[in-house]
């Protein structure tokens, strides 16, 4: 499940070998672990 899971049409592969609930549930978690980790870099940097 590596790679751009954003894209719908990256999810619609995985979603046959694992349930719709799994895929938003990694999509969703993934996309949370993006922002926090963009804003400690940010606040690593000074830049936010």
């Amino acid at each position: 499940m590596m790679g751009q899971i954003y894209d719908v049409v990256s999810m619609v592969p995985n979603s046959r070998f694992f349930k719709w609930k799994g895929v938003a549930l990694y999509t969703v978690i993934y996309f949370l672990f993006s922002v926090i980790s963009g804003i400690f870099y940010g606040l690593l940097l000074g830049e936010l």
